[in-house]
């Protein structure tokens, strides 16, 4: 007779919480994406303040993920 595995039900949880992160963050990234892309077809790009012009403001940014996990009581995405 096989063994049958037992999981803890917090692992499928925890699985579940970082499948709907990535999501997330997908979701995020598009809808950025879907944001830059009017902004360059309607000429807005060109009248705003470019973001992004710094080093600082650069490592600010991509530190985002890791300050919203926080926040949320959630791992970042790697």
């Amino acid at each position: 007779m096989a063994t049958r595995r037992v999981r803890d039900p917090q692992a499928f949880a925890d699985e579940a919480a970082a499948a709907r992160s990535r999501e997330l963050l997908a979701a995020a990234a598009a809808g950025l994406g879907r944001i830059r892309a009017i902004g360059a077809e309607t000429g807005l790009d060109q009248k705003v303040v470019r973001l992004g012009a710094s080093d600082q403001w650069l490592k600010e940014f991509l530190g985002t993920p890791e300050r919203i996990g926080l926040a949320l009581d959630t791992p970042a995405p790697v």
